[in-house]
Protein backbone atom coordinates (compact mmCIF):
# COMPACT_ATOMS: atom_id res chain seq x y z
CA UNK A 1 0.00 0.00 0.00
CA UNK A 2 3.30 2.58 0.81
CA UNK A 3 4.13 1.91 -2.68
CA UNK A 4 1.55 3.74 -4.60
CA UNK A 5 2.25 6.68 -2.74
CA UNK A 6 5.64 6.92 -2.81
CA UNK A 7 5.65 5.94 -7.04
CA UNK A 8 2.73 8.69 -7.40
CA UNK A 9 5.30 11.30 -5.67
CA UNK A 10 7.96 10.24 -7.50
CA UNK A 11 6.28 10.90 -11.00
CA UNK A 12 5.29 14.35 -10.04
CA UNK A 13 8.83 14.97 -8.85
CA UNK A 14 10.25 14.10 -12.07
CA UNK A 15 7.63 16.03 -14.04
CA UNK A 16 8.79 19.33 -12.38
CA UNK A 17 12.53 18.91 -12.66
CA UNK A 18 13.73 20.22 -15.76
CA UNK A 19 16.64 18.66 -17.97
CA UNK A 20 18.89 20.83 -20.31
CA UNK A 21 18.11 19.33 -23.79
CA UNK A 22 22.13 20.46 -24.15
CA UNK A 23 24.67 20.26 -21.35
CA UNK A 24 26.11 24.07 -20.32
CA UNK A 25 29.70 22.78 -21.06
CA UNK A 26 29.75 20.96 -24.32
CA UNK A 27 33.30 19.93 -23.45
CA UNK A 28 32.74 18.07 -20.88
CA UNK A 29 31.08 15.32 -23.28
CA UNK A 30 33.49 15.71 -26.21
CA UNK A 31 34.06 11.91 -25.45
CA UNK A 32 31.30 11.30 -27.31
CA UNK A 33 31.85 12.51 -30.85
CA UNK A 34 32.18 9.68 -33.40
CA UNK A 35 35.40 10.68 -34.50
CA UNK A 36 37.15 10.75 -31.09
CA UNK A 37 40.25 9.05 -30.75
CA UNK A 38 39.71 5.05 -29.41
CA UNK A 39 43.15 3.36 -27.91
CA UNK A 40 42.68 -0.43 -28.83
CA UNK A 41 46.20 -2.69 -28.49
CA UNK A 42 46.12 -5.77 -30.67
CA UNK A 43 48.68 -8.65 -30.89
CA UNK A 44 51.53 -9.43 -33.20
CA UNK A 45 53.23 -12.39 -33.50
CA UNK A 46 57.30 -12.89 -34.44
CA UNK A 47 56.84 -12.33 -38.17
CA UNK A 48 56.00 -8.47 -37.68
CA UNK A 49 59.26 -7.78 -36.34
CA UNK A 50 61.93 -6.55 -38.75
CA UNK A 51 65.04 -8.90 -38.52
CA UNK A 52 67.29 -6.27 -37.75
CA UNK A 53 65.63 -5.09 -34.33
CA UNK A 54 64.61 -8.93 -33.34
CA UNK A 55 68.55 -9.55 -31.88
CA UNK A 56 69.32 -12.03 -29.25
CA UNK A 57 68.04 -10.07 -26.96
CA UNK A 58 64.70 -8.51 -26.05
CA UNK A 59 61.70 -8.44 -24.58
CA UNK A 60 58.19 -9.87 -25.17
CA UNK A 61 55.08 -9.10 -23.38
CA UNK A 62 51.67 -10.21 -23.02
CA UNK A 63 48.32 -10.29 -21.35
CA UNK A 64 48.43 -13.42 -20.20
CA UNK A 65 50.42 -16.43 -20.32
CA UNK A 66 48.78 -18.24 -22.77
CA UNK A 67 48.88 -15.73 -25.49
CA UNK A 68 52.84 -15.01 -24.21
CA UNK A 69 53.96 -19.04 -24.88
CA UNK A 70 51.87 -18.57 -28.57
CA UNK A 71 54.26 -15.60 -28.13
CA UNK A 72 51.19 -13.32 -29.41
CA UNK A 73 52.83 -9.95 -27.91
CA UNK A 74 51.49 -6.68 -27.26
CA UNK A 75 54.64 -5.48 -26.85
CA UNK A 76 58.17 -6.11 -28.45
CA UNK A 77 61.31 -4.54 -27.13
CA UNK A 78 65.48 -4.62 -28.06
CA UNK A 79 66.24 -3.41 -24.59
CA UNK A 80 67.65 -0.61 -26.27
CA UNK A 81 66.35 1.99 -28.65
CA UNK A 82 63.25 0.29 -30.10
CA UNK A 83 59.89 -1.00 -28.77
CA UNK A 84 57.01 -2.38 -31.30
CA UNK A 85 53.04 -2.56 -30.35
CA UNK A 86 49.96 -3.10 -32.58
CA UNK A 87 47.46 0.09 -31.71
CA UNK A 88 44.03 0.26 -33.47
CA UNK A 89 45.53 -2.76 -36.27
CA UNK A 90 48.50 -0.65 -36.97
CA UNK A 91 52.16 -2.02 -35.98
CA UNK A 92 54.04 1.27 -34.85
CA UNK A 93 57.82 1.66 -34.12
CA UNK A 94 58.78 3.91 -30.83
CA UNK A 95 61.74 5.29 -29.75
CA UNK A 96 63.46 5.56 -26.27
CA UNK A 97 62.87 8.64 -24.78
CA UNK A 98 64.60 7.77 -20.60
CA UNK A 99 64.25 5.61 -18.43
CA UNK A 100 63.68 6.19 -14.54
CA UNK A 101 65.33 3.02 -12.38
CA UNK A 102 63.96 2.84 -9.06
CA UNK A 103 65.09 -0.09 -6.81
CA UNK A 104 62.38 -2.91 -7.33
CA UNK A 105 61.21 -1.50 -10.86
CA UNK A 106 61.86 0.21 -13.66
CA UNK A 107 59.57 2.65 -16.01
CA UNK A 108 60.86 2.98 -19.49
CA UNK A 109 59.60 5.82 -21.68
CA UNK A 110 58.94 5.26 -25.48
CA UNK A 111 57.17 7.37 -28.27
CA UNK A 112 55.99 7.40 -31.95
CA UNK A 113 53.13 8.78 -34.17
CA UNK A 114 51.80 10.95 -31.40
CA UNK A 115 52.07 8.20 -28.71
CA UNK A 116 53.64 8.07 -25.61
CA UNK A 117 54.43 4.63 -23.91
CA UNK A 118 55.01 4.74 -20.21
CA UNK A 119 56.50 0.87 -19.30
CA UNK A 120 56.96 -0.01 -15.74
CA UNK A 121 58.44 -3.78 -14.98
CA UNK A 122 59.78 -5.66 -12.21
CA UNK A 123 61.42 -8.94 -11.80
CA UNK A 124 59.06 -11.69 -10.76
CA UNK A 125 61.02 -14.85 -12.08
CA UNK A 126 64.48 -15.84 -12.58
CA UNK A 127 64.08 -18.65 -15.01
CA UNK A 128 67.88 -19.22 -15.66
CA UNK A 129 71.19 -16.82 -15.94
CA UNK A 130 69.62 -15.42 -19.10
CA UNK A 131 66.21 -15.25 -18.90
CA UNK A 132 63.61 -13.44 -16.48
CA UNK A 133 60.09 -13.02 -16.13
CA UNK A 134 58.69 -9.35 -15.63
CA UNK A 135 55.15 -8.34 -14.78
CA UNK A 136 54.28 -4.66 -15.40
CA UNK A 137 51.70 -2.29 -16.31
CA UNK A 138 51.92 -0.50 -19.79
CA UNK A 139 49.95 3.01 -19.93
CA UNK A 140 49.50 4.10 -23.95
CA UNK A 141 48.48 8.06 -23.91
CA UNK A 142 47.78 10.03 -26.97
CA UNK A 143 46.01 13.60 -27.12
CA UNK A 144 45.00 13.45 -24.04
CA UNK A 145 43.87 10.14 -23.83
CA UNK A 146 44.90 7.51 -21.81
CA UNK A 147 44.99 3.43 -21.11
CA UNK A 148 46.43 1.02 -18.82
CA UNK A 149 47.23 -2.53 -19.44
CA UNK A 150 48.54 -4.98 -16.80
CA UNK A 151 51.20 -6.81 -18.86
CA UNK A 152 53.40 -10.44 -18.16
CA UNK A 153 56.52 -11.04 -20.47
CA UNK A 154 59.56 -12.48 -20.45
CA UNK A 155 62.97 -10.84 -21.26
CA UNK A 156 66.28 -12.04 -21.58
CA UNK A 157 69.23 -12.85 -24.26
Amino acid sequence: MIRLPVVIFYCLLCSFIQVDKKPANTQELSFLKANDLKITVNYFDEKSIPYDIAGDCSERYAFDTLMLHANKMVLFTDLGSVAIMKINYQLIHFKFDRAEVGAKQTTHIYSGEGYTIRFTSKQIKKLDDEYFVHSGTLEISKNGQKKIYYVLGKYGC
